[in-house]
C-alpha cells in the first residue's frame, strides 16, 4: 500500500478531509459527517440516505403511535 492510497481509504471511511492546495487533516468529530469541505462524496450521500430513512422512521412511529391509539379507543383509525 502506498501513502497515497492510505490517504485514499482514511478519506473513504472519514476519517481525514483533503482540501486542494491546502493538504490533509484529520476530520474533527464533532461536526457531522458530511458536512465539511473535502468530506468523502460517499459520506456525503451516506448521510443524505440516513437523513431520509431517519425521517421514514419517524413518520412509520407518529403513524403507529395514531393507530394504537385509535385500536385503544375501540375506533377505526382516520383516513390519511
Amino acid at each position: 500500500m502506498t501513502v497515497q492510497s492510505a490517504y485514499g481509504q482514511l478519506r473513504d471511511e472519514g476519517l481525514v478531509l483533503t482540501q486542494q492546495g491546502r493538504g490533509t487533516f484529520v476530520r474533527d468529530p464533532s461536526v457531522p459527517l458530511g458536512t465539511e469541505p473535502g468530506s468523502s462524496p460517499a459520506y456525503v450521500a451516506l448521510a443524505e440516505e440516513l437523513t431520509s430513512i431517519h425521517d421514514a422512521l419517524r413518520q412509520l412511529g407518529e403513524r403507529l403511535d395514531r393507530l394504537e391509539q385509535a385500536v385503544g379507543d375501540g375506533q377505526t383509525p382516520p383516513p390519511r
